[in-house]
């Protein structure tokens, strides 16, 4: 990760954006228009000067909540279930937002009208088709040229999130990493990192919700998170920002502190990220247009007999590892169904000791208290219940959790590893047919944590009322306080078994979705991948028949996009510690050429 203090090195501004601006137009002549539009924006915010800071990381983490507190104002929707469905993008400017559909309208509206458009309740599934959310106010910390993004969070129920953030990943210069101190980040948090850093130039962590943990806790969850982030980005700076984005809790300083470091960094390190940024954009695009003109090139120049013969060959081989594919779906529900087989079986073993500790554990709490009438009684027993169950299950739920975990990654990265056989596969056919190398295909990792599980239970009021000084009375102190002592010991035995039901719904809920999002990655990858062959080649094809100042024009077009890509290769080479991507070099899942 570079260095975004420094000052820009190598190329000017004005040079890169002009290179950004050739591989745009390059983009436009091979038909590879999200490429043109990553390509354009990036040339946009570095003449510009605009950095664009994402916040990302698992859902309800707090990340509106942390927006809202470096703003000094509530601008997102917060609380329990507005989830944010789509990115929003906060600038400076007048008071309004203006919303941006996937069909290509935009429409303007009051600041108070954002939740409609970008909170998962009110906008379930992203059913009104919003492609983003542009904020805009003044706010002290947007005047540095900045421009906040809140991303869905990613991991939730809901899949459009993840893809959603997905897909915003390669727009972001530098990134605010949000994760919990409860618990601290997880598996599935470190993989999404990984992915972060590929785009970031400079990475924050943020350790929220920090008022949750005692200090002795929190500096252990700093600890953990700070070797994490350091295992996945070893030249990260560094620190890990504990702090709490509620207001009026926790230690308001750790909030004052990332604040001041975020907009220290945003006045000396905005030019230097910005322009590291752009130039890794432009070198993602160079290496993915080489491989696209290449393509279309050798379709055009082969005989049209064996251009037939090739295209006849990679369809067929397309067609072939579709079917294939099409048991992905099944292959990854048995893997969700052998992670919970592998967390019942550790249940199993472990349910009758379970409850009967739980049981024994209140009686021994119940004499603790021995001058308690039962109901006030069941009622101190009932506020300790959650630490109890928590002292007598967290062993067997972690073990249970890690149990299905490991059994579902086992089964769903043999699943992943053959998506990588089939598109492996695809290549080397295309490969053979057309003489052009494409990149290796990298399985997405199946990493993810232990589901999390509340070991709380709601306190019914009617077992107290039952248990009233009257009745106490009337039964005799010694017998209204044993039926207490048996309620109470009744009531940890069952809760004993709601927190386990409640890990198991939890752990098929999260392998489930886990599911979800990997085979809609491994199925995204494999269409790209084949409509960038087969768009390739029918470009490739369409020049065989075609007239003569058609074809010349065609081939004209050609070799203006090599030179484009030559001119932005020398000039990108010409750039200390920028080295050029080759279409050889192996690229991270889900990101097809």
């Amino acid at each position: 990760m570079a260095d975004p203090t420094a000052s820009p090195t190598g190329v000017g501004d004005a040079g890169l954006a002009a290179a950004l601006s050739g591989l745009a137009e390059a983009a436009g002549l091979l038909g590879a228009p999200e490429v043109a539009d990553q390509a354009s924006e990036a040339a946009r915010r570095l003449l510009a000067l605009t950095l664009e800071v994402a916040v990302v990381g698992e859902f309800k983490r707090g990340k509106s909540s942390l927006i809202n507190a470096l703003l000094g104002q509530e601008v997102l929707p917060v609380g329990v279930l507005p989830l944010t469905a789509v990115p929003t993008i906060l600038e400076r400017g007048v008071p309004g937002c203006v919303v941006d559909f996937a069909d290509g309208r935009r429409e303007a509206q009051d600041l108070e009208q954002v939740g409609r458009f970008v909170a998962e309740d009110a906008n379930p599934g992203n059913a009104l088709g919003v492609a983003r959310v542009v904020v805009r106010l003044p706010a002290p910390l947007l005047d540095q040229g900045v421009r906040l993004v809140d991303t869905p969070g990613v991991g939730s129920i809901h899949t459009h999130n993840t893809l959603a953030t997905d897909a915003y990943l390669p727009n972001l210069d530098a990134a605010v990493l949000v994760v919990s101190a409860d618990p601290p980040i997880s598996e599935a948090e470190r993989a999404f990192l990984t992915q972060v850093s590929e785009y970031a130039v400079r990475l924050f962590v943020v350790l929220n919700k920090a008022d949750y943990l005692a200090p002795d806790d929190l500096a252990r969850a700093v600890g953990f998170t700070e070797r994490v982030a350091r295992q996945v980005v070893p030249d990260w700076p560094g620190p890990v920002y504990a702090l709490s984005a509620r207001p009026g809790v926790g230690d308001p300083a750790g909030l004052g502190r990332f604040r001041e470091d975020l907009a220290r960094f945003l006045r000396a390190g905005r030019a230097a990220t910005v322009t590291d940024s752009a130039r890794r954009v432009a070198c993602r695009a160079l290496a993915a247009l080489r491989l696209t003109l290449a393509l279309e090139r050798r379709a055009a120049a082969l005989p049209i007999q064996e251009l037939d013969h090739a295209q006849q060959r990679c369809s067929a081989a397309a067609e072939r590892l579709a079917e294939e594919a099409a048991a992905d779906t099944t292959l990854l529900t048995a893997a969700v169904q052998r992670g919970l087989d592998a967390l019942d079986e550790v249940v199993a073993r472990s349910r009758d000791a379970l409850t009967d500790r739980a049981e024994l554990l209140t009686v021994e709490a119940a004499a603790r208290y021995p001058d308690l009438g039962p109901g006030l009684l069941l009622r101190v027993l009932g506020t300790e219940r959650a630490a109890l169950l928590e002292r007598v299950c967290r062993e067997t739920v972690e073990q249970a959790g890690a149990a299905a975990v490991a059994a579902y990654r086992r089964a769903a990265q043999g699943v992943a590893e053959r998506a990588a056989t089939r598109a492996e596969q695809l290549q080397a056919e295309a490969a053979s047919a057309f003489g052009v190398p494409l990149p290796l295909f990298v399985s997405p990792e199946a990493d993810l944590g232990v589901a999390r599980v509340s070991f709380a239970s709601p306190w019914v009021a009617l077992l107290a009322d039952q248990l009233a000084p009257a009745v106490w009375r009337l039964l005799g102190a010694a017998t209204a306080r044993a039926r207490a002592v048996a309620k109470a010991r009744a009531l940890a035995a069952d809760e004993t078994e709601m927190v386990l039901g409640r890990l198991r719904g939890a752990t098929s809920e999260q392998l489930g979705e886990a599911a979800r999002q990997l085979g809609a990655r491994l199925r995204r990858h494999h269409a790209a991948l084949a409509a960038g062959i087969t768009a390739a080649v029918d470009r490739g094809r369409a020049l065989h028949p075609a007239a003569k100042d058609r074809r010349d024009a065609r081939v004209a077009e050609l070799a203006r996009t090599a030179d484009l890509l030559d001119q932005t290769a020398t000039l990108l080479q010409a750039t200390p510690g920028m080295p050029v991507e080759t279409t050889s070099e192996r690229r991270p899942a889900g990101r097809p050429t």
